[in-house]
């Protein structure tokens, strides 16, 4: 009952901000917006969250979308950092598995695992292609048009893994015009980045092709002070070419290639807690060598951990193609073809002590391999009044992982025991889908929405798993199952002026079932996990004040999440053996708000603003024999923030300077679902600026940036194994760092 009166409490405060606040600007600032034109409006924001091309304000959905722009006045190199900017966004790595694995999670819904057997909570989409995985996820930005953050279900138009909503990345398409961009930055680290991209027509209005490439390098921001090799480094090399043909107005298609490779060290995987009744912590004293709070460095940027051999790794390899095909076949109705193919291969090791001992070092290598098609028809009918898009997709999926778990190795052997393990974990998956989703206008101010998915998917696991020093088998076994599932939605909007929209929606969405990829000897083996589903509630306004100068988007939700899959971790015998399995062992309820406020106040001047408020805790969760039920979700802050201020300066046959500021904050909250202590991150804010030079004819640019200015120390990642080894390992965002770029236009 508190905890909803919060929630009706925060809900008409920033209602009546959202209707109260346009109302008192109208007043103040009447003189001096009289005579105004929209010449200082914001420029509309197109998206395709609907599978069709619309204005951002007419969109009934959460939806938060940066331009190229957007990407660039805030020196965001990386698809995760678009979290410190966008409400209820949580964006990350997983810290293990992969550096390059994401971790993602939409107003509390997401996946931290990165292991074959488990399917992400958040979809991500390039051009349109599902990212099977989430390690390769974790993409740096390279000529990128557009991406969009559609918060809540979003079942019924892509399908199974976008419980908790959906990212989907628009890139530079090739036009008639030639042109292209040289982006040579330097910076902190010895980063030394540089970006190309080259627009070139190649048959006048008919054929044309885009090439981009990019080199990102840095010495890492953290040091293995064991044998003194860097962590968190990047060196990383990628390119993207399309070819777009146009043979008349009515058919439109395009080829795209990409590859990427990067080798780099692993991730700064440190110590952070020691807790000496860990069930372990007596063996390790006894047979490998001291172990205690002493182990714990002070400094956030160092580890002293042993990566024995190749094992400091962070490679991945990427190539994805795909051939689109967009044809009018008639005034109202439109074909379009996306097939797509991709593959990615990823080694990744860590140790994950943190110490110079041998307690748990893994390597990781991943190769998996994915080919989707689908074939959309977006039309309407009834003179217009019914907007509808209906579809088919298809995915089948190949993934092959194999761990090498090297747990105590001078402890189990010497009293007769192998506890390190090979684990190899194949998967094949296929899916099939069939959708349907219209918008009927009623009048030109009412309409109604519905829209159903209907999935059916078959997955087939096969594990492998063998002690490595006596080659005993720990489970050699093979199992399959399958699921289906609707995904319904409906909506009604209302048009209550010009410049304000209102909207209602309820949504069903879900995440794809799966197996537990860890079992051990005394594991009840091969077991597989049902789907989770939720049902959400929303509602929100998008409204427009004062010629456009003046934009405020609020949403409100209601989340009812069943079945929800968890990574359940515990002790199973006296020898202090691990157990780790994924299950449906939990149900919860989920309430919250996001509101975004943009202005621009003079000719020169935008203010912007986020906020965030999510409230989600577990009703009910029984871990093992361990009742987690009102404990939080993991990396769902209550609270985020976001505010950024922009002011342009024009110098005649000079140039532009333009300066630009962001804060982000995010309240406490857990970094994993047992809710340690030893993994709550305390509150903390970010704080970035740029100012940029343009020549009068946007020829060259020159910028100075700066991201995190205040030096805040804060976790990103973390796992809790103190009940068995005694420590508690996390991995830490970067510190401050600043840098410069130079860009060529031509």
């Amino acid at each position: 009952m508190f905890r909803k009166g919060i929630w009706l409490n925060s809900t008409a405060a920033v209602m009546t901000l959202g209707f109260a606040l346009p109302q008192a600007e109208a007043q103040d600032q009447g003189s001096t917006i009289e005579g105004s034109t929209t010449s200082i409006a914001f420029d509309e924001i197109f998206v395709t969250a609907r599978k069709r091309e619309e204005s951002l304000q007419n969109t009934p959905i959460s939806i938060t979308a940066f331009s190229a722009t957007d990407l660039e006045v805030r020196s965001l190199t990386s698809l995760s950092e678009i979290g410190d900017h966008t409400p209820n966004l949580s964006f990350g790595s997983t810290g293990v598995g992969s550096g390059d694995s994401a971790r993602v999670h939409i107003r509390g819904i997401g996946q931290t695992d990165f292991i074959v057997t488990t399917d992400p909570g958040i979809g991500i989409y390039v051009d349109g292609v599902y990212m099977a995985r989430s390690f390769g996820s974790l993409f740096d930005l390279l000529d990128i048009e557009r991406v969009e953050v559609l918060r809540g279900p979003q079942g019924t138009l892509y399908g199974k893994n976008t419980i908790g909503g959906a990212v989907n990345v628009v890139t530079e398409k090739p036009s008639d015009e030639f042109g292209g961009y040289a982006k040579v930055t330097a910076g902190r680290f010895n980063r030394i980045d540089g970006k190309v991209s080259l627009n070139m027509p190649l048959v006048e209005d008919k054929l044309s092709m885009r090439i981009s490439a990019m080199s990102l390098n840095n010495d890492g921001f953290a040091e293995n002070i064991f044998d003194g090799s860097p962590m968190s480094d990047d060196e990383t090399l990628a390119a993207r070419g399309v070819l777009r043909f146009t043979p008349n107005d009515s058919v439109d298609i395009e080829l795209a290639v990409d590859v990427a490779r990067k080798r780099a060290h692993s991730e700064n995987l440190k110590l952070v807690s020691f807790d000496p009744t860990g069930a372990l912590v007596f063996p390790i004293n006894l047979f490998i060598g001291p172990f205690g709070s002493a182990q714990v460095l002070a400094d956030p940027f160092q580890t002293n951990g042993d990566f024995s051999g190749p094992n400091n790794v962070n490679d991945l390899d990427a190539f994805g193609a795909s051939f689109t095909l967009d044809w009018d076949l008639s005034d109202t109705v439109s074909l379009k073809s996306i097939t797509a193919y991709r593959e990615i291969e990823t080694v990744y090791g860590a140790d994950q002590d943190g110490t110079p001992l041998a307690i748990a070092h893994t390597l990781d290598m991943v190769d998996q391999e994915q080919f989707s098609q689908e074939f959309q028809l977006t039309g309407s009918s009834f003179d217009n009044r019914l907007d509808w898009v209906a579809g088919i997709y298809f995915i089948s999926e190949q993934a092959h992982g194999f761990t090498d778990v090297d747990l105590l190795p001078g402890f189990f052997p010497a009293i007769g025991l192998d506890i390190t393990i090979d684990v190899e974990n194949k998967t094949e998956n296929i899916s099939y889908a069939g959708f349907v989703h219209g918008t009927y206008h009623l009048t030109d101010k009412f309409s109604t929405t519905l829209g159903v998915r209907y999935t059916y998917e078959e997955k087939e696991y096969f594990a492998n798993h063998v002690h490595s020093q006596n080659g005993v088998p720990v489970i050699v076994a093979k199992e399959e199952d399958d699921w289906s599932a609707f995904s319904p939605k409906f909506g009604i909007d209302y048009q209550l002026t010009d410049d304000i929209l209102t909207y209602a929606s309820a949504s069903r969405g879900f995440k794809s079932g799966g197996f537990n990829g860890r079992p051990l000897d005394n594991s009840p083996g091969l077991e597989s996990y049902d789907p989770e589903f939720v049902w959400s509630y929303e509602a929100g306004v998008k409204s427009r004040f004062l010629d456009d100068r003046l934009q405020l988007n609020a949403a409100f939700f209601y989340n009812e999440y069943s079945d929800v899959q968890v990574t359940l971790v515990g002790l199973t015998d006296a020898m202090g053996n691990l157990l780790i399995v994924v299950r449906n062992a939990a149900e919860a309820t989920m309430m919250g708000f996001e509101a975004e406020f943009q202005a621009r106040p003079t000719e020169n001047l935008d203010l912007f603003a986020g906020i965030g408020f999510v409230e989600a805790d577990y009703d009910t969760f029984m871990d093992g024999a361990i009742d987690r039920s009102g404990q939080d979700f993991p990396y769902t802050p209550k609270w985020n923030i976001n505010v950024g201020a922009q002011h342009t300066t024009i110098i005649d046959d000079f140039g532009t300077v333009t300066g630009r500021v962001d804060y982000s904050y995010r309240s406490e909250h857990f970094l994993d679902v047992a809710n340690s202590p030893g993994l709550l991150q305390d509150d903390y804010g970010l704080l970035n600026a740029h100012v940029s030079y343009e020549t009068a004819d946007g020829q060259f640019g020159l910028a100075l940036f700066g991201k995190n200015l205040t030096d805040e120390i804060y976790k990103v990642n973390g796992l809790d194994a103190s009940a068995f080894f005694g420590l508690a390992f996390a991995s830490f965002g970067a510190p401050r760092t600043w840098g410069i770029e130079a860009t060529a236009r031509f």
